[in-house]
């Protein structure tokens, strides 16, 4: 049980960092890129990168449930 603890405190710490990175590279790049390759970055960010801490989360509970 300890290590699905850990799991779940490692996801929610990924996750705020993801939004923070998420919040930054718009700021940070804007001047830097296209418009089109900040929206690529940004896609990244908000979507996939949150999909994929979701699916871990999700696997986590899952073993969670199993082992209760």
């Amino acid at each position: 049980m300890a290590l699905l603890q850990m799991a779940h405190s490692h996801l929610r710490l990924v996750y705020t960092e993801v939004v923070r990175g998420y919040q930054m590279s718009a700021v940070q790049l804007k001047g830097e890129l296209p418009p089109h390759a900040v929206r690529e970055v940004d896609e990244t960010y908000s979507r996939r990168e949150r999909e994929r801490i979701i699916r871990c989360g999700l696997a986590v509970d899952a073993i969670e449930r199993v082992w209760q």
